[in-house]
């Protein structure tokens, strides 16, 4: 069965589209940029693709950005069903010329809802949160916290929590006893 023609796109539809650089997949110490490509509503969210793309040629990101993106909502036949856009609030997506937002619409030849997602916003403040704490500041995914909690993660699992019990949290970092 082809998931493309199978799949029947909502009638009011919102796109979802954020850059990312990772990992190739054939040498994890090369990296290569990857545009996440998503459309849904209240129901229901499809991943559309996920394509590589070579940032730093001529091409500007929006622009690029913004072909990769009307090529995927075409090729799963739901161009015309998007009317709003979800992006974060980077000049590559929100600036005034050739920004991927106003790309987009070009490209359809019809005005879109913009709406800005914040979720950054969360990396700010976790980012202070550990400056504050004198907690182990890095932009990297091998951030030891992270990889303790990564590598004990099936424990989570095994224990039953009480969701009753009130957390507390000291005033201080020096004073760190939580009580459960």
């Amino acid at each position: 069965m082809n998931l493309k023609k199978s799949w029947v796109p909502p009638k009011f539809t919102s796109i979802h589209w954020d850059g990312k650089s990772l990992p190739t997949l054939q040498d994890k110490y090369e990296h290569e940029e990857r545009l996440a490509v998503a459309v849904g509503d209240s129901d229901e969210l499809k991943l559309l693709g996920i394509p590589a793309y070579q940032s730093g040629t001529d091409e500007r990101a929006g622009e690029i950005i913004s072909r990769l993106t009307s090529e995927l909502l075409k090729a799963w036949q739901c161009s015309g069903n998007v009317v709003n856009m979800v992006f974060d609030t980077t000049s590559t997506n929100t600036g005034h010329m050739t920004a991927v937002c106003i790309q987009i619409q070009q490209r359809f030849d019809r005005a879109l809802s913009w709406s800005r997602c914040c979720h950054h916003v969360g990396k700010l403040i976790v980012g202070h949160v550990f400056e504050d704490l004198k907690m182990e500041v890095s932009k990297s995914p091998e951030v030891s916290l992270f990889v303790r909690t990564r590598k004990n993660f099936i424990i989570f699992h095994m224990i039953q929590i009480n969701l009753s019990t009130t957390l507390t949290f000291p005033s201080s970092p020096q004073k760190h006893t939580n009580t459960y």
